[in-house]
């Protein structure tokens, strides 16, 4: 019992440093804007795309009347999984530019957007009654306010519900961490993550970038000012990186990389040391509730010999403890690669 109460005493600790105020229906969100929610919230839109998954993990995700998603379609034919999780895909899905009217014709009561994006929009929604909350999430530490700000909008379960959420994640990253503590920084294997194409790299302002440290490897991009850097070949041959991860969302796959005659000068590539992110839901680099997921992953293909990690449990218990949906055994095979 006292190791249970130590280890929420120092979460709740952490959640007090990254300075969200929940008192009742006002909230502060990330961008410092005091706002009041009216209770109960019964009805919410979110054209920021990670929040939208913050509303299925929160378990909320039946008041959710327009949704922008990471990278996703209106059938997401090849996405099985997010079909199980979202049959009403097609109908609330959201896809350019959202308007005030049309998220206030949908009965919308409160609506999470992207606070690099949507001031105008919230503005709007001002004027027609409808509190907006703006986020911004760069970090670990930025997803955890989300998350917790998220939780008090809603108040009550939804709250609590995101406490278990940040314990989870809290957990996470401190056994990754665990893991990795006794490798020198020499010893962390040096990481290039590519994105939306092989020729672009996480920079210093990416989320992955983040995850990779988190996980025990160091990002040889990170000194690259910005989120998306655009990249050559012989800049990646420059950076020399021992492994190379590609997000789920690249459009190049691992066997493209291992079977170019251009790419196979780069040593992580001539080791086999490629690595492409799986997916079910939301991409796991993203800042995302099942990024936790990503960090596990990264761990045990970056640090495999040190790694605690058992990715199965982790992937089963995060998409039927938040998501509530059981993984196939295909589901589960992209997480561990047997």
């Amino acid at each position: 019992m006292k190791r249970r109460v130590s280890v929420l005493a120092a979460v709740m600790g952490w959640i007090a440093g990254v300075a969200v105020l929940c008192l009742a229906t006002t909230v502060v969100d990330p961008l410092g804007r005091v706002v009041e929610v009216g209770q109960p919230v019964l009805r919410v839109a979110s054209t920021y795309e990670p929040g939208t998954y913050y509303l299925y993990a929160l378990g909320v995700s039946d008041r959710l009347v327009a949704g922008w998603y990471t990278a996703s379609s209106g059938s997401d034919s090849d996405n099985e999984t997010m079909r199980r999780l979202e049959s009403r895909l097609p109908e609330i899905l959201g896809s350019g530019d959202p308007d005030a009217g049309e998220l206030a014709a949908r009965g919308a009561q409160l609506v999470l957007a992207d606070g690099s994006r949507d001031a105008e929009l919230a503005a709007d929604l001002d004027e027609l009654g409808v509190p907006t909350l703006l986020y911004s999430v760069t970090t670990p530490e930025a997803l955890v306010q989300a998350m917790t700000l998220t939780g008090c909008a809603f108040g009550g379960p939804t709250y609590l519900r995101a406490m278990q959420w940040v314990l989870d994640y809290r957990r996470v990253l401190d056994t990754a961490a665990a893991d990795a503590a006794e490798l020198g920084h020499a010893d962390r294997p040096r990481v290039l993550f590519l994105g939306a194409t092989s020729f672009v790299a996480a920079g210093e302002d990416a989320y992955p970038t983040r995850l990779v440290e988190a996980a025990g490897g160091v990002s040889v991009s990170s000194n690259l000012s910005g989120a998306w850097i655009p990249v050559t070949l012989d800049q990646v041959l420059a950076l020399d990186p021992d492994v190379i991860v590609l997000s789920s969302t690249c459009a190049s796959t691992v066997d493209d990389l291992l079977a170019s005659h251009e790419w196979r000068v780069a040593r992580a590539v001539a080791a086999g040391r490629v690595h492409k992110m799986p997916r079910r839901v939301a991409p796991l680099d993203a800042p995302v509730p099942e990024s936790m997921l990503g960090i596990a992953w990264l761990a045990s293909v970056l640090v495999p010999s040190r790694t605690t990690f058992d990715l199965a449990s982790e992937a089963k218990s995060f998409y039927e403890g938040y998501y509530g949906i059981a993984l196939s055994a295909d589901d589960l095979a992209a997480f561990t690669g047997r």
